[in-house]
């Protein structure tokens, strides 16, 4: 597959900048695994294809109680889901990746998850380690690890439409919890800390091919509540109360912390900002024009804006200006 990405990408037919990961699930995976990236990365490589991150799956997902918590879930009653490896393999893991260039990319669902990664990325520090880590999902934060979060400031990369109202979640950890997840727009405005937003499809695959849609993910992150296809397309699955925005509100993005997060934070979290992100003089031709102007719209349209051009390097990738 790397080959045939390759070949694309010399042809000039790559039509996105593709970043991949070898990926840690279980304690099986850690002696080789930054190794096994070493080999992938001097392997592979183009100007728009990189093989330089490892991805540790910290953790599983509530819906299949896999999420690793502090406290049991409330169904099934004392379940605390699990762990994929120690926190000793995760510092470990952390200073071999500083030491070889990589960036680390570390799944946590769960509180529990989440902690181990901050223990391990403090432990790391402490040790003379710098890694570059950013924390996938982050859904549920314990309120000292959240303050924790603010003072560490790892990356963060989340989804939008994750930040709705969803009962079974509820049901499974509880209303305190609850009013726990995904809170990013403090951390982000007040702290500085670098949140993008992406699809993570086809994980959100309930809701078909609308998890791909920027502009649907863009409300979701200011609302937090369901855009009206969204709350189609998943109709009862998200139970009872599901329009209402999800809490705190506190922790929503606004539209320029949204916009930010879907673009410049991706790439500083790729570590490419300095070529694209933002639309300056020496920089890539990566933009998209859009039908409207998300400033004079009300919020709760902007899932409805049509994008009509897309570049990268100034090559038109989509175009439908003309369409019908």
């Amino acid at each position: 597959v790397y080959e045939t990405i390759e070949d694309l990408d010399r042809r000039q037919a790559l039509p996105v900048r593709l970043h991949v990961t070898q990926t840690v699930t279980s304690e099986g995976d850690v002696d080789t695994a930054v190794s096994t990236l070493s080999q992938l990365n001097r392997r592979f490589g183009t100007p728009h294809f990189r093989v330089s991150t490892l991805k540790i799956v910290g953790d599983g997902v509530i819906e299949n109680r896999q999420a690793a918590l502090i406290q049991p879930y409330l169904q099934a009653a004392g379940s605390h889901g699990r762990l994929a490896i120690s926190t000793e393999s995760a510092v470990k893991l952390l200073k071999q990746c500083h030491s070889a260039g990589f960036d680390v990319h570390y799944h946590t669902i769960g509180d529990a998850s989440l902690r181990q990664i901050l223990d391990a990325l403090t432990t790391a520090r402490q040790q003379g380690a710098e890694p570059k880590v950013t924390l996938a999902h982050v859904q549920i934060a314990n309120d000292a690890d959240q303050q924790r979060l603010a003072r560490l400031k790892p990356l963060i990369s989340s989804t939008g439409i994750w930040c709705i109202r969803f009962a079974a979640v509820e049901e499974a950890i509880g209303s305190e919890r609850y009013k726990k997840m995904f809170r990013f727009g403090r951390l982000q405005r007040d702290h500085g800390l670098n949140v993008a937003l992406g699809s993570d499809w086809p994980a959100t695959s309930a809701s078909g091919t609308l998890g791909v849609e920027p502009m649907l993910n863009v409300q979701a992150a200011i609302l937090r509540q369901p855009p009206p296809p969204l709350l189609e397309a998943m109709k009862g699955a998200l139970g009872p109360g599901a329009s209402e925005s999800l809490p705190p509100m506190e922790d929503a993005f606004t539209l320029e912390g949204a916009l930010e997060a879907y673009t410049l934070a991706g790439a500083r979290q790729l570590g490419i900002d300095s070529i694209t992100g933002s639309i300056r003089e020496g920089k890539r031709a990566d933009l998209c024009v859009f039908d409207q102007d998300f400033t004079a719209i009300p919020t709760d349209h902007i899932y409805s804006t049509r994008c009509l051009l897309t570049l990268m390097d100034g090559v038109a990738r989509h175009d439908a200006r003309t369409a019908t």
